[in-house]
């Protein structure tokens, strides 16, 4: 093995031994008739290269795949790719410099868009496998399901006629959550909210018959005024009539003071009354004569322009006492929750604005405005007919389109709506059912979205995406829904527009052309459906289904709530009438290290390639996989560093083990008697076994965080900073025996249990080291680390007794290290005796004595009273006489002219089985007498074949001198002939 640790070297050198071997291939031979592991990829979009999150999110679902082959699970790991909807058809926009909807139309053409849409998920996507597969993810990188593929489509195409045929799929008019930018309805899922100042307004609305007496109403969107149709008030709540001035103004009781207070206006109560008593007062619309068409309603429906009393029957807490006046400004056609309360009373929902967001010629003077966007001419107006009673900037949150990112508005339009609300009860039944890791994911947050499920609105008014397969009768209106390509009876390139526009069917009714509805799916949709479509199903019946269908396992994160997890559970409900997951994984979002989303505006992104550039990918995969289910991890540089330094702590213990070729010694055909192991070689055995047990709850639990700190606390504190310590005496070139083997043996059976359990985690790090370490010495053994089976704990060798004993120990010398460190006595100078007092001291002084001697450097030590320095530690209180003897300081001298000669060997690039011909020299006595004392001491340590000590400073090539306490030592060697 190479001694030095160059991880991006490993990684790539151990990439192109896969791909050359084709071991992920082999891998999947290897578990074909092993029982099946249901899992599907939760698809990215093909928008652009990666990022730290998708990373985080792949790496996690390759460990636990990873984890499932090595039980001989079939795993299905066919990674997946969304690329239709918003996401490509913006950044398609951008690249061709389109502006607004109509030109795809007129200028580019649709068939054209549609093109460059696909050339664009396309090469993204084959972008994207090539760095997912980087990041050492194994998946079926040459099989992904793309929901661009005719195949998908006819999934998603069988899925709503299976929910049409159940009466679920309808056509309904709605005040939908609309993209002015994008042209098109949007569903709840589809909002990214986003805290907005917005200037908020109190209106007064004179009240008809009633002199100089007005309802008080607030807004924060001054554009839907236009669309006004009646002023709620709560029933249950109390109004007062207030004198202001000249005036008399109606608001909640409980919120007049505040109110009036804050415009800094004095008032007198004059009485109050009920708002159920309020229902029915008319009042004169705000924009009566500048829209002719609000005159026009009012004549035709008698509750136009009234109070409504809206109590919880009608709407929950639609009126309340938290912001504003108590009276809500009502209008059916700018809102969802105002058109459901507008319905309850038989009034019109009123769109004044198009599908761009502009007024239309029926706002009358205001025709040409836009939405939202001009809110401050609206106010400008009101405020010049004195309408205007207070103003004042309010930050509050407000919809945005998740793709475009500009605020929404509402427009009431006609739209295909999937109704899963009458299923809410039964999809909250099963999602108890579900395994949520955290449990709080389901428990409380997809819970309490399902309680506020809303019917799906599924159209989108676009054109990249999977086509509505919903044909209507030019005629008699008669509605066909078509379920496959072989049920259009037709030939058609293929199932997207503008193709499959151009496909008319003949009414089974009367005989007359049926053309499809226009429209596209909501591209959550097509997600939805991917337990499914990305199978060859239906084509391939349903014995296919039955195998993989229900998933096993999903894991995505937190924003897939009210995503990808809600149209996983919508669809399939619909269509299959259960789940399609049995158990869920969320994780979190990745942020800087302060805890900030990562923005180009803020300058904090860090990219996938800049960590593999740095520390390498395997540094990256240890690190991400510490954050913990539910939460944020906080990326920082510091923390990837101490990963890296876990993996270089690792590869120098192969290094270390790789030794052992030196005496021609091979692990796999020596026999282990238990009966020769030291104390410290049961400990390491029950600890690997421990761990192995621990790894496999880990993984088992879905509890992934506990899985880097059990790895790296194992190889960095255990094994190198513990086990490889207490060996090196027992492995020195030149040292011989049954012990060296044994030594050699525990450390090699460790090593190599310890591969296989990092490999899910740390895949090609393993894989290298197996390689150079383990499977050299056997034919027999598999080809690669990752076709091997993962391991089950040797419970003969587990014994918590001793491992508690062995911490103790550790402890004692951790102790007597720092009473030294107080003492100003260095390390390699041995001392006379030890002293520990303590309940539990005793068995583990008795079990580890050589442990402690060695490590502590003392020549005895004792459970019981002592003299010397004290210090209290965990289990009682370690004495060290710290006393300096001249036997004492004469055994010091030897210890650092050992360490001397072995810097100067490393230096020199002397291997460690490269013998030296050694000459010591020094003009002071005692430093003679004390080397010629530890000759044979000396000669082992530092692999000298021969060695002379003398007045005079020898010949040799490679020399150095030593200080020692005022006393030189002259240091020359050469290589051995």
């Amino acid at each position: 093995m190479e001694s030095k640790f160059n991880p991006k070297q490993i990684e790539e050198k151990v990439l192109n031994f896969w791909s050359d071997r084709s071991i992920y291939k082999l891998s999947v031979q290897k578990n074909q008739k092993g029982p099946l592991f249901r899992f599907i990829d939760g698809p990215p979009y093909t928008t652009g290269a990666i990022h730290l999150g998708t990373a985080w999110n792949k790496v996690m679902k390759d460990t636990i795949l990873r984890y499932k082959r090595l039980q001989g699970y079939n795993v299905r790991d066919q990674p997946g790719y969304d690329m239709h909807g918003l996401p490509i058809e913006v950044k398609v926009e951008e690249d061709l410099k389109i502006r607004t909807k109509k030109e795809i139309e007129e200028r580019i053409g649709v068939d054209k868009f549609v093109e460059h849409c696909r050339k664009f998920a396309l090469d993204n996507l084959w972008i994207m496998n090539k760095q997912f597969a980087r990041l050492g993810v194994w998946m079926d990188w040459e099989n992904p399901y793309m929901t661009i593929k005719d195949s998908y489509i006819e999934g998603a195409w069988w899925a709503l006629k299976e929910a049409y045929g159940k009466g679920a799929l309808y056509l309904g008019p709605g005040s939908v959550t609309w993209c002015a930018r994008c042209s098109t309805a949007l569903a709840k899922h589809e909002l990214e909210y986003e805290n907005v100042k917005d200037n908020s307004i109190f209106v007064k609305f004179a009240l008809e018959g009633k002199k100089n007496e007005f309802v008080i109403i607030w807004t924060t969107t001054p554009w839907t005024l236009p669309a006004n149709m009646g002023v709620a008030v709560n029933p249950d709540f109390m109004y007062s009539k207030l004198k202001v001035d000249n005036e008399f103004w109606y608001v909640a009781k409980d919120m007049a003071a505040a109110l009036l207070g804050a415009m800094g206006r004095k008032f007198e109560i004059v009485e109050n009354i009920s708002g159920e008593k309020m229902h029915g007062w008319k009042y004169t619309h705000p924009f009566a004569d500048e829209i002719e068409l609000q005159k026009k309603l009012e004549k035709e429906n008698k509750k136009a322009h009234t109070v409504l009393a809206v109590g919880d029957d009608v709407f929950p807490n639609f009126v309340t006492l938290q912001a504003g006046s108590g009276l809500v400004h009502t209008a059916p056609g700018a809102g969802p929750e105002d058109f459901i309360v507008g319905k309850h009373f038989g009034i019109p929902a009123v769109t004044l604005i198009d599908e761009t967001g502009t007024f239309t010629k029926d706002a009358g003077k205001f025709a040409g405005l836009r939405a939202k966007k001009d809110d401050a001419k609206f106010v400008e107006h009101l405020k010049n007919k004195g309408m205007i009673v207070h103003e004042a900037v309010v930050e509050h949150e407000y919809p945005h389109c998740w793709r475009c990112k500009k605020p929404v508005v509402y427009r009431v339009t006609d739209q295909w709506y999937i109704g899963v609300t009458k299923l809410r009860s039964k999809m909250i039944s099963e999602n108890k059912k579900i395994k949520w890791t955290p449990d709080w994911a389901g428990d409380r947050w997809f819970h309490s979205w399902l309680e506020n499920l809303q019917d799906w609105c599924i159209s989108r008014q676009r054109y990249w995406g999977i086509p509505l397969p919903i044909w209507v009768c030019q005629k008699c209106r008669h509605t066909k829904l078509i379920g496959s390509r072989e049920e259009l009876g037709v030939k058609v390139k293929e199932l997207h527009r503008p193709w499959i526009d151009n496909v008319v069917l003949k009414c089974e009714k009367c005989k007359s052309e049926m053309k499809r509805v226009p429209d596209v799916l909501d591209v959550w949709l097509d997600s939805g459906a991917a337990p499914w479509a990305s199978l060859p199903f239906p084509e391939d019946g349903k014995k296919i289904l039955d195998k993989w269908f229900p998933t096993d396992f999903i894991i995505e994160g937190k924003d897939q709530i009210r995503g990808w997890f809600n149209s996983l559970m919508s669809l399939s409900m619909v269509s299959h009438g259960k789940p399609s997951f049995k158990s869920v994984y969320m994780h979190g979002f990745v942020s800087d290290a302060n805890g900030m989303k990562m923005s180009k505006s803020l300058g904090n992104i860090v990219s996938p390639d800049q960590v593999i550039e740095k520390h390498g990918s395997e540094a990256f995969r240890l690190y991400c996989i510490k954050g913990e289910a539910g939460e944020d991890l906080r990326f920082n540089w510091k923390d990837v560093e101490e990963s890296y330094k876990a993996l270089n702590i690792l590869w120098n213990t192969a290094v270390f083990a790789s030794y052992m070729d030196l005496s021609k010694f091979n692990p796999e055909t020596y026999r282990l008697d238990k009966k020769k192991l030291n104390p410290e070689d049961k400990w390491i055995l029950s600890r690997i076994n421990s761990l192995n047990g621990k790894l496999t709850h880990a993984f088992e639990t879905y509890n992934f965080h506990e899985i880097q700190g059990l790895l790296s606390t194992f190889i960095v504190e255990d094994v190198s900073r513990w086990y490889v310590k207490l060996l090196r005496n027992r492995t020195w070139v030149s040292v011989a025996g049954e012990d060296k083997l044994v030594a050699f043996k525990v450390l090699y059976e460790v090593l190599k249990r310890y591969l296989i359990l990092a490999s899910p985690v740390l895949p090609l790090l393993s894989e290298e080291i197996y390689q150079n370490l383990v499977r050299p010495f056997s034919n027999k053994l598999p080809e690669s680390i990752h076709l091997s089976e993962w391991p089950k704990p040797d419970t003969s060798f587990v014994n918590e007794k001793l491992e508690e004993q062995m911490e103790i120990a550790r402890k004692i010398v951790e102790t007597s290290l720092t009473i030294r460190e107080e003492a100003k006595v260095k390390l390699r100078w041995p001392l006379k005796h030890l002293s520990v007092e303590g309940e539990k001291v005793g068995a583990a002084v008795k079990t580890f004595e050589d442990v402690i001697l060695e490590q502590a450097n003392v020549k005895t030590v004792k459970a019981g009273a002592g003299k010397g320095n004290a210090k209290e530690f965990a289990y009682g209180k370690a004495i060290l006489d710290t006393e300096i003897t001249q036997d004492i300081l004469g055994e010091a001298l030897a210890r650092e002219v050992m360490r001397a000669i072995q810097s100067l060997r490393k230096k020199n690039n002397f291997t460690v089985d490269e013998k030296i011909t050694l000459t010591l020299s020094s003009s002071d006595e005692f430093s003679r007498e004390a080397l010629n004392k530890f000759r044979k001491e000396i000669v082992e340590k530092v692999g000298a074949s021969k060695i002379e000590i003398h007045v005079q400073a020898g010949k040799e090539k490679f020399t150095d001198e030593l200080d020692f306490e005022g006393k030189k030592v002259q240091i020359a060697f050469d290589r051995a002939k």
